[in-house]
C-alpha cells in the first residue's frame, strides 16, 4: 500500500492558498485490506474511505475502462498506477499528487506548468465528455482562480453544445458546482463565465435569456438585464450565499415580458415566481434557497415605493419579509438584495437617491421595532379576542394604530 495526496489541495498549496479538504488516494490496495486496517468505507460509489484518527479521505485509486457499446466504467483494483487515477481527474491543476513522505511532486500531465500559465486545461477528452457536469466546473474553477480557459477544452465544450449533451446531466449535480460558486466570493465571474462560454443556456437556458432583455437606458445603461443582474451581484459586500441566489433571480420574470411592451418590465415581479420555481426545481435547490429568492422576486420593487405607502400597506408588506415580523436576518437579506438593486448599475447613484434609499431602510426598522413592541395583550376586550372569527383583522388595525 502506497498513498499519496491529491488533487485540489495539492494545487492550493501549489498556489500558496490555504485548504481545508485534503484528500489522499491509496495505490495497491484493497477494500478489505483498507478495511483491516481501521479505515470505515463511506462511499457508496466508489471505494472511499475515512482515516480511524483524522478521519481525513482515502480514495482507491481507480482506472476508467471501457465495457462495450460506448460505455466506460472504474476499476479499483491493485494493479491499478497513480498515473491511472491522475488521468481520471478532471483538469491538469488537479490531477497532481505529492509524497507525503518526501514531498516530491507527481505531474505527468504539466498541471503545473498550466498552475503558472494560470489555464484551465481538460486531462482527458474521453473523460471530459463523459461528464459534462465537468464544463460547470471549468467555469466555477476558472472565475475561482482567476485563470483562463485552453483553447482546445473551450473547443470541446463548444462540441458538447452542439451535440446537447448537457440536457443529460442531473439538476443536483449542476447545483453542487452552482452551490460551490455561491460559497466564493467570484460567483458573478462564474455566472459571466456560463453565459459567455455558452453552458449556462444549455443548463439554465431562463437565466441566459436575461442577455437578451433590454433595459431602459434612464435607469439601466447597462442595457440589459444580464448585465444589471452581474452589477447587482457585486454591488454586495456580504457574499451571502442566499442573497446571491436570489440577486441572480430577482429579475428573472423580465424574460417573460410581452415584446410589445420593451423595454419596460411591468410586472416581472409577478412573472417571475413560476420560473424561479421551475429553475429550483431543476436545480434540486434547497427550499430555503428557492422560498427566499421568491420572496425577494415578489416583493423587492415595493422598497422603492416606501416612502408613499400608507402605514396599513407598509405593515403588511413588512410582515411579509420578516415571516410576522418574527425572522430579522431574512428582512436585513432582503434588504441587501433591494440596495444591490438599486446600486448595481453602470452609473453611481446620486446623493439624494443614496439618502433616499437609507432612509426607506430606517422607515422599515423604525416600523418593525415598533410592531415588535406592541402588546396585543392590551386590547380592548382581549380575553374574548380568540372566540373572534374577525380576530386577524382586528389585531392588524390595533397594531397599526399603535405603530401610527
Amino acid at each position: 500500500m502506497k498513498i499519496y495526496q491529491v488533487g485540489e489541495s495539492v494545487r492550493d498549496e501549489l498556489l500558496g492558498q490555504a485548504t481545508n479538504d485534503i484528500g489522499y488516494v491509496v495505490i495497491g490496495s484493497s477494500v478489505s485490506e483498507m478495511k483491516q486496517n481501521g479505515f470505515r468505507r463511506v462511499g457508496k460509489f466508489f471505494p472511499v474511505f475515512l482515516h480511524p484518527e483524522n478521519h481525513n479521505e482515502y480514495t482507491l485509486a481507480r482506472k476508467k475502462i471501457a465495457t462495450g457499446n460506448g460505455k466506460t466504467e472504474y476499476i479499483f483494483d491493485t494493479t491499478v498506477t497513480l498515473e491511472d487515477d491522475l488521468k481520471c481527474r478532471d483538469f491538469t491543476v488537479n490531477a497532481l499528487a505529492k509524497d507525503p513522505e518526501t514531498g516530491v511532486i507527481i505531474d505527468p500531465f504539466n498541471g503545473q506548468e498550466d498552475l503558472r500559465q494560470k489555464i484551465i486545461r481538460h486531462v482527458d477528452e474521453k473523460g471530459f465528455s463523459d461528464d459534462p457536469v465537468r464544463a460547470v466546473r471549468m467555469c466555477r474553477l476558472a472565475a475561482q482562480l482567476g485563470f483562463q480557459i485552453a483553447p482546445e477544452t473551450t473547443a470541446l465544450t463548444n462540441s458538447l453544445l452542439e451535440k446537447g449533451a448537457f440536457k443529460k446531466i442531473p439538476g443536483e449535480r449542476i447545483w453542487g458546482e452552482f452551490r460551490k460558486a455561491l460559497n466564493t466570493q467570484h460567483f458573478d465571474s462564474f455566472l459571466e463565465m456560463m453565459h459567455m462560454s455558452g453552458v449556462l443556456k444549455a443548463v439554465l437556458p431562463d437565466v441566459d435569456k436575461l442577455w437578451d432583455m433590454p433595459e431602459k437606458e434612464k435607469y439601466h445603461p447597462e442595457g440589459n438585464s444580464g448585465a444589471h443582474t452581474l452589477l447587482t451581484i457585486r454591488a454586495s459586500d456580504q457574499k451571502d450565499p442566499l442573497v446571491t441566489f436570489a440577486l441572480m433571480l430577482h429579475d428573472i420574470g423580465k424574460t417573460r415580458t410581452k415584446k410589445e411592451i420593451l423595454p419596460s418590465h411591468h410586472g416581472h415581479e409577478i412573472n417571475g415566481i413560476p420560473v424561479i420555481k421551475r429553475i429550483c426545481y431543476r436545480l434540486k435547490a434547497p427550499a430555503k434557497f428557492r422560498d427566499f429568492a421568491l420572496l425577494c422576486c415578489q416583493n423587492h420593487m415595493n422598497f422603492f415605493r416606501i416612502q408613499e405607502m400608507r402605514i396599513g400597506t407598509l405593515y403588511d408588506f413588512l410582515k411579509k419579509v420578516t415571516n410576522n415580523f418574527q425572522d430579522l436576518a431574512t428582512f436585513e437579506r432582503f434588504a441587501e438584495v433591494c440596495r444591490c438593486d438599486n446600486y448595481g448599475r453602470a452609473v453611481e447613484l446620486t446623493p439624494e437617491e443614496k439618502e433616499k434609499h437609507n432612509k426607506s431602510l430606517q422607515i422599515c426598522r423604525d416600523t418593525i421595532q415598533k410592531t415588535r413592541g406592541v402588546n396585543i395583550t392590551a386590547m380592548p376586550n382581549f380575553k374574548n379576542l380568540f372566540t373572534d372569527k374577525g380576530m386577524e383583522g382586528k389585531i392588524r388595525e390595533y397594531i397599526i394604530q399603535r405603530i401610527q
